[in-house]
């Protein structure tokens, strides 16, 4: 079997994942993360499928972060949105609804700062994805270190208030930032291009 038919089905499988999480089954963000981490993550002992493609050096992955969020001085998240119905708050994954949008070399996009708060500190993309691959049952189940539990109780420090309403819970943070993540590769010209290899 190809590289090129192993990178169609982990393309696959992210597009089957993300069609899933829109319908409500917002499990499969850790599914997501799982292919991504197939595709991208390198160590010792394993080799990701785009450097065994020779593509990792020169593809190109849409970001749709904001480059001001560092954690040290600027904190925030622009993957995500709020989305207020009546005076109950939801986070959801921005998609197309994007503010900033650029299209950036594989290692900058894995190791960009994404989502930044004083109580739990600076995330990258590669963190997010790891956790729930390695950690949160993508691959391998473990405990969660003590910053994602609280990501995932949803005590990240976020409030906002709707009239008299303040809500402090986003536990669906992470798996929607997932999905935004599956969004930028998905809607990549560099991944189409590979996704529709003859």
């Amino acid at each position: 079997m190809s590289l090129i038919h192993h990178f169609k089905k982990q393309y696959e499988f992210i597009e089957n994942s993300s069609a899933l999480f829109d319908l409500g089954k917002t499990n499969e963000a850790v599914r997501i993360a799982t292919c991504l981490r197939v595709l991208i993550h390198d160590t010792k002992n394993s080799t990701s499928l785009f450097t065994l493609m020779e593509k990792k050096e020169v593809s190109k992955i849409r970001s749709t972060a904001s480059s001001s969020i560092d954690g040290v001085k600027s904190f925030g998240f622009s993957l995500t949105g709020i989305m207020t119905t009546g005076n109950k708050n939801r986070v959801t994954p921005n998609m197309h609804r994007i503010a900033y949008d650029n299209e950036v070399n594989i290692d900058k996009w894995w190791n960009e700062i994404v989502f930044a708060m004083p109580e739990v500190g600076a995330f990258s993309r590669k963190d997010f994805v790891l956790i729930a691959a390695n950690k949160d049952g993508g691959a391998h189940v473990d405990k969660l270190p003590q910053k994602y539990q609280k990501l995932q109780q949803g005590k990240a420090g976020i409030t906002i208030k709707v009239g008299n309403e303040i809500q402090t819970n986003f536990s669906e943070m992470w798996p929607c930032l997932l999905r935004q993540l599956a969004w930028e590769f998905i809607n990549s010209p560099d991944m189409l291009v590979l996704a529709h290899e003859t």
